[in-house]
């Protein structure tokens, strides 16, 4: 009889191990999935921000004939009269526009996230090639910020596209600011 308490207890602390391991695992990949549901959320915050922007780039230059001359990165982004929120302010480029959603707190403490292809200012958008990137996350510009998009930064391109990279766009490091 006793042999029969012995195996009946070990099968029910067995039943018991194993149910609240899969409840364990259950509850890992529910916060995984909520983790990782936010970070989409964020990126496509973004995406919506970058398309804004190039819509205020496209109502810029139609309205002046050219590209805009902003600063690659302004050294007081809401003062500096060079600088994205401030030319594109008529354009409903905001603070809140103007950073993106995943950026660090730092990034978020100076107000601007993004930073302009300084190459094209004065230029026009349609002339450029569609693979020109116009503005990208300042986290490219060095592989030891991390990328606020699962690993990923986003670039918008000249013909309104925006992609995620794990590299910088091509020539970003080439620019003069």
């Amino acid at each position: 009889m006793r042999t029969q308490n012995r195996t009946s207890s070990q099968r029910a602390g067995f039943a018991n191990g194993r149910t609240l391991v899969t409840l364990m695992l259950l509850i890992l990949l529910g916060s995984s999935g909520y983790i990782f549901m936010q970070a989409e959320s964020r990126t496509r915050e973004c995406i919506r921000q970058l398309r804004h922007i190039y819509m205020a780039l496209e109502l810029y230059e139609l309205d002046h004939g050219s590209l805009p001359h902003m600063a690659f990165y302004p050294h007081a982004p809401w003062l500096d009269a060079d600088s994205m929120l401030v030319v594109l302010d008529p354009y409903a480029i905001t603070s809140e526009i103007g950073l993106c959603p995943g950026a660090h707190e730092v990034v978020r403490y100076q107000g601007l996230g993004y930073i302009w292809n300084a190459n094209l200012n004065g230029k026009e958008l349609q002339a450029q090639d569609p693979d020109t990137w116009l503005v990208t996350e300042i986290n490219a510009l060095s592989e030891d910020v991390p990328r606020p998009h699962l690993g990923r930064h986003l670039v918008l391109y000249a013909d309104g596209r925006v992609e995620r990279t794990r590299r910088p766009p091509a020539g970003l490091l080439d620019i003069r600011p």
